[in-house]
């Protein structure tokens, strides 16, 4: 999330050639550290630095109340802040992963591959030349020989019984057995 927050704040200031980017960096990333983000419920930059950041005008504006003679009581203080920040963002985080794991369990399957399936795996590359229109991304058939784990598949490829190969259960479709052999159609499962 931080690369694309990043990149796309970036892409609203920089010119059309993309060679000034680094000018722009600094304030993309001030930005990104000052803002609240929801996992955590506050920004980068007060759990960093257990304070909230001081603009130029909030240096006129700061109540004496927040001023402190003592480095001291000035240093407790903002370890106290720092603790109940980093406590509160451990329970944000732990409620958002959470949130997350719910949202993941609702939407998930079961993968019904089994050892000796004939499946197709999908390789999203095109080829130096090739227009990516005309280019079947699916390569196969291939028999599925071993789950490693729940996500991780062992296969060999149908035709000669060589070069294993080891893949995502995710990007893993199953032949379908009464369609002929030209038509190279499959479902997603």
């Amino acid at each position: 999330m931080y690369l694309f927050f990043i990149a796309q704040n970036l892409s609203a200031y920089i010119s059309s050639n993309q060679r000034d980017w680094d000018m722009y960096l600094p304030a993309c990333l001030y930005a990104y550290n000052t803002s609240q983000h929801e996992a955590i419920g506050d920004s980068p930059f007060f759990l960093t630095y257990g304070r909230e950041p001081v603009f130029p005008p909030d240096i006129t504006l700061l109540p004496a109340t927040r001023l402190s003679n003592s480095v001291d009581i000035h240093r407790t203080r903002i370890l106290e802040q720092l603790q109940t920040a980093r406590a509160l963002a451990k329970e944000n985080i732990q409620k958002a992963q959470y949130k997350m794991k719910m949202y993941y369990d609702e939407t998930s399957k079961d993968h019904p591959f089994k050892v000796g399936h004939r499946v197709w795996i999908y390789t999203p590359v095109v080829k130096t030349g090739y227009c990516k229109k005309l280019t079947s991304f699916w390569r196969g058939p291939f028999r599925l020989i071993e789950k490693t784990s729940p996500f991780i598949v062992c296969l060999v490829w149908y035709v000669t019984w060589f070069s294993d190969v080891v893949t995502w259960l995710s990007s893993v479709i199953t032949w379908l057995r009464n369609v002929m052999m030209e038509t190279k159609r499959c479902v997603m499962i």
